[in-house]
């Protein structure tokens, strides 16, 4: 491989058999110059992007970022998926210093900011905002600061976005997260519950919910053959497929989204079992 550009002492663009790629590395991008070949022992991280347009603003990026930071967002990388025991995208280590550089300047400057979905995250996100607390403590222990802990909520998005499909963009994965929290709070209101989130159906749910975004934001279809079961859902579950039938109504009016029958009825079974749930834990409880 060979130096495209040298970004800084430790980071390099490289070409690997034609596509750029950035690598980083303690002392990688030392004294090192355009067509000098890649010391390939030095190589701690490689960034792959499919568009030139990531790549061209990543490079932006790591060139504004100081290099204290660019390792500490390392650090958060590896203590988390090390604690957690997950996947996350490489990705997340500059778009993640990214955001860690601009907080530390926001609180230089005393500018605090609040995240309008900072409590749906912590709704439908929990297990990513553990993992934000723990970039937050390691933040505020390395920089010695103390960022407001609002940030958990922003932060915990990147773990978010980087646990899903690959290429994903940090405002998808935002509108993702709008509407899924809108969807579980017409299931509540429509049904008048308050639904466990503890539960394995809540979770099913969710899961459930977030595909069916994902093919509608990639127009993406599902074939199905559920004549047999359509009748016997309508008719025996009326007030949860009115409930899916309300959702559908939101989707058109908010987004345009025409959504067809047999996404209906599966989103309806869905419904019917989270409802359930929650209604057998009030009669324990009473």
């Amino acid at each position: 491989m060979k130096v495209v550009k040298r970004l800084n002492n430790n980071v390099v663009i490289a070409d690997d058999k034609g596509q750029e790629i950035i690598l980083s590395g303690r002392g990688l991008g030392f004294g090192v110059y355009p067509n000098d070949e890649v010391n390939e022992e030095l190589i701690e991280r490689r960034y792959v992007f499919d568009k030139r347009d990531d790549i061209d603003r990543w490079t932006q990026s790591l060139n504004s970022i100081p290099i204290e930071v660019f390792s500490l967002s390392e650090k958060i990388v590896e203590t988390v998926k090390e604690k957690f025991n997950c996947k996350l995208s490489p990705n997340i280590i500059i778009t993640l210093a990214d955001h860690i550089d601009y907080a530390i300047s926001r609180h230089k400057e005393y500018i605090e900011l609040r995240n309008p979905l900072k409590w749906d995250i912590n709704l439908l996100y929990p297990e990513e905002i553990e993992m934000a607390k723990v970039a937050l403590d390691i933040v505020n222990d390395e920089m010695n600061i103390r960022l407001s802990d609002d940030e958990v909520s922003f932060i915990a998005m990147h773990f978010v976005n980087a646990r899903s499909n690959e290429g994903q963009e940090m405002s998808e994965t935002l509108k993702v997260t709008k509407i899924l929290a809108d969807i579980i709070s017409i299931i509540q209101i429509t049904m008048k519950v308050e639904l466990n989130e503890e539960s394995f159906h809540y979770t099913r749910l969710l899961t459930h919910i977030r595909y069916f975004i994902n093919r509608q934001l990639h127009n993406e279809t599902v074939d199905t053959e559920i004549d047999t079961i359509d009748t016997l859902i309508r008719d025996r579950y009326p007030k949860e497929f009115n409930c899916s039938q309300v959702i559908a109504k939101y989707l058109l009016t908010n987004y345009g989204w025409e959504i067809g029958e047999e996404e209906k009825i599966f989103l309806t079974i869905h419904i019917i079992r989270v409802v359930s749930k929650a209604q057998e834990g009030e009669k324990n409880e009473n």
